[in-house]
C-alpha cells in the first residue's frame, strides 16, 4: 500500500480471534495508528469480497500460522473511522468487524502484526489501543452487533468528538465458546 494520504472513504475488514473471554491482539506496524494493539485486518481489493478480504488480511497479516476461511468469520457490525490527513483532508475509513471462533494453526507475526498476545476481555490494554477502541470493542467482545461512528485528528491519535455507537439486536444470551 502506498504512502500517500487517503481519500474520500476506504473499505476495510477487521477481524478478532477469539477463545471464551479472550481475544487476539497483535501491535500494529503500517500506516494507521501505529504501535496500537489491534485485531487483523486491512484495505479490501477491487473486485474481492468483503468476506474475501478479511479471510485474505487475516492469514496474511498472522503469517497463516492461524488459517480462516470466509465461512469461519461471524459478521458483528461496521465502524466508521472518520479521520484527518496531516493537511487536514477528510476520509473515511469503513471497517467491517468480525469474530472467528474456530481457526486452525497458532498466531503468527509479520513485519505489518508483531507479538500476538492473547488478552482477557476485562484487561484489555485500552490505553495501548487507538482512542475510539475504549469506546465500541468490549461491546463487540460481549457479544453485541452495532455500527459506530468514530471521529479522529490527524494521525488518529485523538478524538475531536464523542463516538456514536448504535447497538442492533438484544444482547447475547449465554457466552460463545469455541467449537
Amino acid at each position: 500500500m502506498s504512502d500517500q494520504p487517503f481519500t474520500g472513504t476506504v473499505i476495510c475488514s477487521l477481524v478478532f480471534l477469539r477463545q471464551p473471554g479472550l481475544v487476539l491482539l497483535a501491535r500494529k506496524q503500517k500506516r494507521l495508528i501505529i504501535g496500537c494493539w489491534n485485531g487483523h485486518g486491512g484495505r479490501k481489493e477491487s473486485g474481492e469480497s468483503i468476506l474475501t478480504t478479511a479471510a485474505r488480511e487475516f492469514n496474511e497479516e498472522n503469517n497463516r500460522g492461524v488459517v480462516i476461511t470466509e465461512g469461519d468469520l461471524e459478521y458483528v457490525g461496521v465502524v466508521y473511522f472518520h479521520n484527518q490527513n496531516e493537511d487536514g483532508t477528510e476520509f473515511t475509513v469503513k471497517v467491517f468487524v468480525y469474530l472467528v471462533w474456530k481457526w486452525t494453526g497458532e498466531p503468527g507475526e509479520t513485519d505489518e502484526m508483531k507479538n500476538p498476545t492473547w488478552f482477557p476481555d476485562d484487561k484489555l490494554p485500552l490505553d495501548e489501543m487507538a482512542p475510539g477502541d475504549r469506546h465500541w470493542i468490549p461491546l463487540v467482545l460481549a457479544g453485541r452487533k452495532l455500527i459506530a461512528h468514530i471521529y479522529y485528528g490527524p494521525k488518529q491519535k485523538t478524538m475531536i468528538k464523542p463516538p456514536e455507537i448504535e447497538i442492533m439486536g438484544d444482547p447475547p444470551s449465554k457466552p460463545k465458546t469455541k467449537d
